[in-house]
Protein backbone atom coordinates (compact mmCIF):
# COMPACT_ATOMS: atom_id res chain seq x y z
CA UNK A 1 0.00 0.00 0.00
CA UNK A 2 1.42 3.41 -0.86
CA UNK A 3 0.11 6.86 0.10
CA UNK A 4 1.42 10.16 1.81
CA UNK A 5 3.92 10.59 4.18
CA UNK A 6 2.81 10.91 7.81
CA UNK A 7 1.70 14.37 8.63
CA UNK A 8 3.26 13.96 12.56
CA UNK A 9 6.85 13.19 11.07
CA UNK A 10 7.52 16.48 9.92
CA UNK A 11 4.69 19.12 10.86
CA UNK A 12 6.39 22.19 8.85
CA UNK A 13 7.60 20.13 6.02
CA UNK A 14 6.18 21.88 1.93
CA UNK A 15 4.39 19.49 -0.06
CA UNK A 16 7.43 17.84 -1.91
CA UNK A 17 7.82 16.79 -5.60
CA UNK A 18 8.85 13.96 -6.76
CA UNK A 19 8.74 10.02 -6.68
CA UNK A 20 7.12 8.93 -2.96
CA UNK A 21 10.34 6.76 -2.48
CA UNK A 22 12.46 10.34 -2.76
CA UNK A 23 10.11 12.61 -0.60
CA UNK A 24 10.40 9.87 2.12
CA UNK A 25 13.99 10.33 1.81
CA UNK A 26 13.75 13.99 2.45
CA UNK A 27 11.83 13.73 5.24
CA UNK A 28 13.94 11.09 7.08
CA UNK A 29 16.87 13.47 5.95
CA UNK A 30 15.01 16.14 7.86
CA UNK A 31 15.14 14.28 10.87
CA UNK A 32 18.30 13.02 10.86
CA UNK A 33 19.54 16.77 10.19
CA UNK A 34 17.34 18.09 12.99
CA UNK A 35 19.14 15.31 15.36
CA UNK A 36 15.30 13.75 15.72
CA UNK A 37 17.85 10.22 14.82
CA UNK A 38 20.82 11.18 16.88
CA UNK A 39 24.50 9.76 15.08
CA UNK A 40 24.57 6.15 15.51
CA UNK A 41 20.86 5.94 16.70
CA UNK A 42 19.77 2.32 15.34
CA UNK A 43 16.50 3.17 12.74
CA UNK A 44 13.45 1.36 13.20
CA UNK A 45 13.30 -1.78 10.79
CA UNK A 46 11.57 -1.38 7.21
CA UNK A 47 8.54 -3.00 8.19
CA UNK A 48 8.33 -0.52 10.92
CA UNK A 49 8.82 2.62 9.05
CA UNK A 50 7.06 2.08 6.16
CA UNK A 51 3.91 1.76 8.86
CA UNK A 52 4.76 4.79 10.13
CA UNK A 53 4.98 6.66 6.77
CA UNK A 54 2.11 4.89 5.66
CA UNK A 55 3.86 3.64 2.31
CA UNK A 56 5.39 0.01 1.19
CA UNK A 57 7.92 -1.91 2.17
CA UNK A 58 9.37 -1.31 -0.90
CA UNK A 59 8.72 2.26 -1.55
CA UNK A 60 10.50 2.42 1.96
CA UNK A 61 13.76 0.59 0.51
CA UNK A 62 14.30 2.93 -2.27
CA UNK A 63 13.84 5.44 0.53
CA UNK A 64 16.69 4.18 2.70
CA UNK A 65 18.87 3.01 -0.32
CA UNK A 66 19.10 6.76 -1.23
CA UNK A 67 19.84 7.76 2.19
CA UNK A 68 22.64 5.08 1.96
CA UNK A 69 24.18 5.95 -0.76
CA UNK A 70 24.09 9.95 0.37
CA UNK A 71 26.28 8.43 3.23
CA UNK A 72 23.49 9.57 5.88
CA UNK A 73 22.81 5.87 7.43
CA UNK A 74 24.75 2.44 7.32
CA UNK A 75 23.39 -0.83 7.11
CA UNK A 76 25.10 -3.65 9.23
CA UNK A 77 23.78 -7.13 8.28
CA UNK A 78 22.44 -8.80 11.47
CA UNK A 79 22.39 -5.67 12.92
CA UNK A 80 20.28 -3.07 11.59
CA UNK A 81 20.27 0.16 10.06
CA UNK A 82 22.15 2.68 11.74
CA UNK A 83 22.66 6.64 11.33
CA UNK A 84 25.57 7.67 10.55
CA UNK A 85 28.12 9.16 12.93
CA UNK A 86 28.95 12.55 11.10
CA UNK A 87 31.95 13.42 13.50
CA UNK A 88 33.40 10.44 12.80
CA UNK A 89 33.31 11.06 8.75
CA UNK A 90 37.14 11.52 7.31
CA UNK A 91 36.89 14.01 4.88
CA UNK A 92 33.37 15.79 5.96
CA UNK A 93 33.16 19.04 5.04
CA UNK A 94 30.99 22.05 7.16
CA UNK A 95 30.99 25.60 6.47
CA UNK A 96 28.86 28.34 7.93
CA UNK A 97 29.14 32.09 9.22
CA UNK A 98 30.36 32.86 12.78
CA UNK A 99 30.09 35.67 14.85
CA UNK A 100 32.26 36.16 18.12
CA UNK A 101 33.20 32.72 17.78
CA UNK A 102 30.09 31.53 17.81
CA UNK A 103 28.04 29.62 14.91
CA UNK A 104 25.26 32.05 13.33
CA UNK A 105 22.05 31.18 11.28
CA UNK A 106 21.54 33.51 8.33
CA UNK A 107 18.02 34.47 7.04
CA UNK A 108 16.16 35.36 4.20
CA UNK A 109 14.62 38.92 4.56
CA UNK A 110 13.96 40.00 1.11
CA UNK A 111 13.18 38.00 -2.21
CA UNK A 112 14.25 40.00 -5.15
CA UNK A 113 13.42 38.26 -8.17
CA UNK A 114 12.08 34.57 -8.90
CA UNK A 115 11.88 33.54 -12.22
CA UNK A 116 11.88 30.62 -15.12
CA UNK A 117 14.36 31.54 -17.85
CA UNK A 118 16.51 29.77 -20.58
CA UNK A 119 19.73 28.47 -19.27
CA UNK A 120 22.78 30.00 -20.53
CA UNK A 121 25.83 28.38 -21.71
CA UNK A 122 27.87 28.99 -18.39
CA UNK A 123 24.90 27.20 -16.48
CA UNK A 124 24.61 24.12 -18.93
CA UNK A 125 28.30 23.51 -18.41
CA UNK A 126 28.26 23.98 -14.10
CA UNK A 127 25.17 22.31 -13.91
CA UNK A 128 25.81 19.35 -17.00
CA UNK A 129 22.53 20.24 -18.27
CA UNK A 130 21.28 19.87 -22.33
CA UNK A 131 21.16 23.14 -24.26
CA UNK A 132 18.30 25.28 -24.36
CA UNK A 133 17.22 23.59 -20.79
CA UNK A 134 15.04 25.89 -18.24
CA UNK A 135 16.13 26.84 -15.30
CA UNK A 136 14.65 28.46 -12.13
CA UNK A 137 16.55 31.92 -10.68
CA UNK A 138 15.98 32.72 -7.43
CA UNK A 139 17.51 36.07 -6.00
CA UNK A 140 17.39 36.95 -2.37
CA UNK A 141 19.37 39.27 0.35
CA UNK A 142 19.73 37.68 3.62
CA UNK A 143 21.03 38.72 6.87
CA UNK A 144 23.70 36.80 9.23
CA UNK A 145 22.45 37.65 12.67
CA UNK A 146 20.96 41.01 11.72
CA UNK A 147 24.63 42.28 10.91
CA UNK A 148 26.44 40.32 7.50
CA UNK A 149 24.27 41.22 4.61
CA UNK A 150 24.04 38.35 1.64
CA UNK A 151 22.88 37.96 -1.59
CA UNK A 152 22.77 34.77 -3.39
CA UNK A 153 21.61 34.00 -6.83
CA UNK A 154 20.72 30.31 -7.18
CA UNK A 155 20.14 28.66 -10.81
CA UNK A 156 18.06 25.49 -10.30
CA UNK A 157 17.14 23.14 -13.45
CA UNK A 158 13.83 22.45 -14.21
CA UNK A 159 13.63 18.58 -13.22
CA UNK A 160 15.45 19.34 -9.59
CA UNK A 161 12.66 19.00 -6.93
CA UNK A 162 12.39 22.54 -5.43
CA UNK A 163 8.76 23.53 -4.63
CA UNK A 164 7.99 26.87 -6.05
CA UNK A 165 4.81 27.31 -4.95
CA UNK A 166 5.89 30.36 -1.82
CA UNK A 167 7.22 32.82 -3.09
CA UNK A 168 7.71 35.07 0.10
CA UNK A 169 11.10 35.04 2.19
CA UNK A 170 9.53 32.31 4.50
CA UNK A 171 8.52 29.80 1.80
CA UNK A 172 11.68 30.25 0.16
CA UNK A 173 13.49 29.87 3.37
CA UNK A 174 12.18 26.44 3.81
CA UNK A 175 12.09 25.24 -0.03
CA UNK A 176 15.94 26.40 -0.22
CA UNK A 177 16.96 24.85 2.82
CA UNK A 178 14.98 21.46 1.76
CA UNK A 179 16.73 22.02 -1.83
CA UNK A 180 20.12 22.28 -0.31
CA UNK A 181 19.75 19.19 2.42
CA UNK A 182 19.67 17.22 -0.72
CA UNK A 183 23.07 17.74 -1.73
CA UNK A 184 26.02 15.11 -0.31
CA UNK A 185 28.71 17.65 -0.91
CA UNK A 186 29.16 21.63 -1.59
CA UNK A 187 32.23 22.50 -4.12
CA UNK A 188 33.19 26.14 -3.09
CA UNK A 189 35.73 29.05 -4.83
CA UNK A 190 36.39 31.75 -2.33
CA UNK A 191 37.08 35.24 -3.92
CA UNK A 192 36.97 38.42 -2.75
CA UNK A 193 35.13 41.09 -4.85
CA UNK A 194 34.29 45.23 -5.19
CA UNK A 195 30.70 45.74 -4.83
CA UNK A 196 29.25 46.89 -8.13
CA UNK A 197 26.72 49.51 -8.17
CA UNK A 198 23.84 47.32 -8.32
CA UNK A 199 25.59 44.74 -5.61
CA UNK A 200 26.00 47.92 -3.17
CA UNK A 201 22.39 48.91 -3.43
CA UNK A 202 21.01 45.11 -2.25
CA UNK A 203 23.48 44.89 0.29
CA UNK A 204 23.23 48.38 1.78
CA UNK A 205 27.07 49.05 1.14
CA UNK A 206 29.11 51.64 -1.26
CA UNK A 207 30.31 50.92 -4.26
CA UNK A 208 33.71 49.49 -4.29
CA UNK A 209 33.28 47.92 -0.37
CA UNK A 210 35.06 44.87 -0.32
CA UNK A 211 32.59 41.57 -0.76
CA UNK A 212 33.47 38.10 0.35
CA UNK A 213 32.49 36.14 -3.39
CA UNK A 214 31.54 32.91 -2.60
CA UNK A 215 31.05 30.26 -6.06
CA UNK A 216 28.74 26.95 -4.68
CA UNK A 217 27.81 23.78 -6.43
CA UNK A 218 25.84 20.91 -4.90
CA UNK A 219 26.77 17.73 -5.85
CA UNK A 220 24.40 14.56 -4.85
CA UNK A 221 25.35 11.02 -3.64
CA UNK A 222 26.17 10.14 -7.47
CA UNK A 223 28.57 12.91 -8.43
CA UNK A 224 25.88 14.66 -10.34
CA UNK A 225 25.80 19.07 -10.20
CA UNK A 226 22.58 19.85 -8.50
CA UNK A 227 22.03 23.69 -8.83
CA UNK A 228 24.50 26.45 -8.17
CA UNK A 229 24.61 29.59 -5.93
CA UNK A 230 26.67 32.48 -6.36
CA UNK A 231 26.81 34.50 -3.19
CA UNK A 232 28.22 38.05 -2.46
CA UNK A 233 28.49 38.70 1.31
CA UNK A 234 29.03 41.99 3.16
CA UNK A 235 30.44 40.37 6.71
CA UNK A 236 30.63 43.28 8.95
CA UNK A 237 31.91 41.64 11.69
CA UNK A 238 31.12 38.05 10.61
CA UNK A 239 33.26 35.07 9.56
CA UNK A 240 32.92 32.65 6.81
CA UNK A 241 34.22 29.46 8.54
CA UNK A 242 34.61 25.77 6.34
CA UNK A 243 35.61 22.71 8.98
CA UNK A 244 37.53 19.75 6.80
CA UNK A 245 38.64 16.33 8.29
CA UNK A 246 41.40 14.93 6.59
CA UNK A 247 40.83 11.18 5.31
Amino acid sequence: MQGHAAQQTSPAQPKLAGPLYNQIQLLMRERILAREWRDGKNLPTEVDLAREYSVSVGTMRKALDVLEDAKFIVRKQGLGTFVRDFDGVAGAQQSGWTINGKMSAERIIRVISTASSEASTSDCTSLDIAPRSTVYRVKVVSTIDRRGMILDEYVIPENTSFVRDRNDADGLQQSLQTLERQATRFIESISVEAATPGLAQNLRVETDAPLLRIERTAVDAKGRPMFMCIRAAHLDGARYKVEVDRP
